[in-house]
């Protein structure tokens, strides 16, 4: 088939231009792709056979991404592509510990399910607050690598207000030292230990974390400025058995791992 020429322009809702944004052009049985760039007017063109296929532009800043099937004909093609306008709203947030601390410094990022293409990154002040403009609306999710790996839902945003958000992470005054042994009594020497815990803040809020460490010459591990709660310890030691224990916090567990038989 002798190819074809499709052009077009991608814009807002609102009638404005989104230069910079890439743009594919996918052939109907998914075989081949080709991308572009808009322009600074918005501007994007390319050149295929005649047939079906599909414009696909991804989300970009704000915008979400969308997919419009286009036919292309032996003349010039021309598609207008225009990108909806996601509600979006204001946040005030903090991020505390367990004990309502404000954790200043702490880095993170935060996106809503609605568009989880579009994430923020935050960093505290030293009173533990930052602040965010145009955030889309729905469940925020925030996720921290330190101090602790952790994420927190069950917040809202409602489009066009301002919210105020706390984030509690399972950063608290508690600690699990425990030990890693064979059946023998021997210490489990390198063993890789990570604690898994589900802490609930109330109102529908919910904080995962997860953290790692390994044993020690004597096979020791201690979990420090832990919050209030239960949570899983899995233990992986090398030639043996992975363990998978429920712990208290402030205890002392002995965790005995068993050697795999042939």
């Amino acid at each position: 088939m002798l190819p074809c020429g499709v052009d077009g322009f991608l814009r807002t809702g609102g009638g404005r231009a989104v230069p910079n944004s890439l743009v594919f052009l996918v052939s109907r049985d998914l075989e081949w792709r080709q991308h572009t760039t808009t322009g600074p007017d918005g501007r994007f063109e390319f050149t295929a056979a005649v047939g079906e296929h599909t414009l696909v532009v991804p989300a970009f800043a704000r915008l979400p991404g969308v997919e419009q099937v286009v036919e292309l004909r032996p003349s010039m093609t021309r598609v207008d592509v225009t990108l909806p306008l996601l509600a979006t709203a204001r946040i005030d947030g903090c991020i505390v510990d367990t004990d309502g601390v404000p954790l200043g410094g702490t880095r993170a990022e935060l996106r809503t399910a609605s568009a989880p293409a579009m994430t923020d990154v935050v960093e505290t002040n030293h009173g533990g607050y930052f602040h965010l403009a145009d955030v889309p609306v729905g469940d925020l999710v925030l996720r921290t690598s330190e101090p602790i790996q952790a994420e927190v839902r069950g917040h809202m945003l409602t489009a066009g207000a301002t919210t105020s958000v706390q984030f509690v992470l399972d950063l608290g005054r508690h600690s699990i030292a425990g030990r890693v042994v064979t059946r023998g009594g021997q210490p489990a020497v390198g063993a890789h230990v990570r604690f898994d815990r589900s802490l609930n803040t109330g109102t529908g809020v919910c904080c995962l974390s997860t953290r790692t460490l390994v044993t020690d010459r004597n096979g020791c591990f201690e979990f420090e400025r832990l919050g209030p709660g239960p949570g899983t310890l899995t233990v992986l030691a090398n030639g043996c058995v992975t363990e998978i224990v429920g712990v208290e916090e402030d205890s002392s567990p002995v965790v005995v791992v068993r050697r795999i038989t042939n």
